[in-house]
């Protein structure tokens, strides 16, 4: 019948995943009533076979209103043996129906999420490449620099120096995007078993699950912060005992000269009125005194 077709048209809908999950659900709706109704329209046309055999036997007229209350009552028996089955049969349906239901909602559920870290993946393969990038041109920076240092040990070192330092901040930039990414997508995908957990999707065991891993991806981010921190700090105080050594020998040197630069100052001292002319400080004593 074209009901029958109709209704396993819309089952084949049901169980296409290549379809949107919202027309999924439109079909099972139509499929579910269209189940009712078949069990109702067959269980009707039994009832009504049933009636008409009973009255012909009885000969009672089934439009009249005493006859069918007694054809009714000779019936009552077999009507309720076809009507339970017919109501056990609805409730199945609509019983499959909910847990079908269910599941192409965790379907959709497991689908944003999987959605989720495609997004995620897709951001890091980005990252990588950025990286890549960077760290291709600090190598062609580096390289250029060494060619003018023109083989000048000290030009040739501080060309190293600047390439690894370059290098370091461009690799501990990409692992804090790395893990705070990974941080954003736990963060989302707990967001949503949260959501699903209300549904009725998830279990609060999943739940949990998915917060422990938020909790590890953020331990793990502190943790790579911190240590960048500490490597930060211990080569700043590097490089700060590199320069000592160099003032207290500059300082040396100005020092170790000053004998030198006194005994010539005082064996040519400048002529009269080449500096300024400072007059001594006489206390009031001495002015006292001298008087």
């Amino acid at each position: 019948s074209l009901l029958q077709e109709s209704a396993e048209y819309n089952k084949s809908m049901v169980q296409n995943e290549k379809i949107g999950f919202e027309e999924r659900l439109d079909a099972l709706d139509r499929f579910i009533e269209q189940s009712k109704n078949a069990v109702k329209t067959q269980a009707d046309n039994e009832i009504s076979e049933l009636m008409a055999q009973k009255a012909e036997e009885l000969g009672l007229n089934q439009n009249g209103a005493k006859d069918r209350q007694a054809l009714e009552k000779a019936t009552a028996s077999q009507v309720a043996a076809i009507r339970n089955p017919m109501n056990k049969n609805i409730n199945d349906i609509e019983k499959e129906g909910k847990e079908t239901r269910e599941g192409i909602a965790r379907q959709e559920a497991d689908e944003e999420i999987r959605q989720i870290e495609r997004v995620a993946a897709a951001g890091l393969r980005r990252d990588k490449q950025v990286e890549s990038t960077k760290l291709s041109d600090a190598t062609s920076k580096y390289t250029t620099n060494l060619d003018a240092a023109g083989g000048n040990p000290k030009k040739a070192a501080k060309a190293r120096e600047e390439y690894e330092a370059e290098a370091t901040k461009i690799t501990r930039e990409a692992e804090m995007n790395r893990l705070q990414t990974a941080v954003n997508t736990a963060k989302s995908i707990l967001d949503k078993m949260k959501i699903s957990e209300a549904e009725g999707l998830v279990s609060k065991e999943e739940v949990e699950e998915a917060k422990a891993k938020l909790d590890e991806a953020g331990l793990q981010l502190a943790r790579e912060n911190m240590n960048q921190a500490i490597s930060i700090a211990e080569e700043q105080s590097e490089k700060e005992n590199r320069r000592k050594p160099q003032k207290n020998r500059l300082f040396g040197r100005l020092f170790s000269r000053l004998p030198e630069n006194w005994e010539r100052l005082y064996s040519n001292p400048p002529r009269t009125g080449s500096m300024l002319k400072v007059k001594p400080i006489r206390s009031k004593r001495m002015n006292s005194d001298s008087g």
